[in-house]
């Protein structure tokens, strides 16, 4: 007997993706600074106590205006959950289907600059993924003491597009908690 799949209620994936931000804006802050508080889900436009053009961030997860950080947060954080397709590593691979492709685009178009983009991405059922540049993981993994990215990184897909002029790494989310990175400010 087939089992009955249960289908989400309309407008059930807006909290669910909030829920998501909401959870790893703790888990970067926990991350980079050390502690909770210092990051949270970006307010939606219009809110009161979030101005778009005086704020220096952008991205799905921002610095907390009621807090202030030990050290700057470099990262453009876009945020995506899935509910029908399952992520997989080497899902930049396929030319058919290639929803990080569309969503790395418009955070490469948004980000302010001197920010570093990073992807998080979760779908029902699997680890949660990261994507971000190559040069930009590098940078990372030098300032927190190893040699290489493959210390850190061990499951990865790299993905070079010549016509978009970038290079990246399809990682598991949990090896980018292991880097430990010093409070020296990040310059690129």
């Amino acid at each position: 007997m087939k089992k009955k799949r249960r289908k989400m209620k309309p407008g059930g994936g807006a909290k669910k993706g909030s829920a998501f931000e909401r959870k790893m804006a703790g888990v970067l802050s926990k991350w980079w600074y050390g502690e909770t508080g210092y990051l949270w889900r970006r307010p939606g436009p219009g809110t009161r106590f979030f101005k778009k053009d005086k704020h220096r961030h952008s991205g799905d997860i921002v610095p907390s205006v009621d807090r202030r950080a030990p050290k700057e947060f470099p990262f453009h954080a876009e945020l995506k959950c899935f509910s029908k397709a399952r992520l997989k590593l080497d899902m930049l691979l396929w030319p058919d289907r290639n929803p990080i492709k569309k969503i790395w685009t418009k955070a490469l178009e948004e980000r302010r600059a001197g920010l570093m983009p990073m992807l998080i991405l979760k779908a029902n059922n699997t680890p949660i993924i990261c994507v971000m540049r190559r040069t930009d993981l590098k940078i990372l993994v030098n300032k927190s003491g190893f040699d290489d990215v493959k210390d850190v990184v061990t499951n990865h897909v790299q993905y070079d597009d010549i016509d978009m002029d970038w290079v990246v790494y399809v990682f598991p989310f949990d090896d980018l908690l292991k880097l430990k990175v010093k409070h020296a400010k990040i310059v690129r």
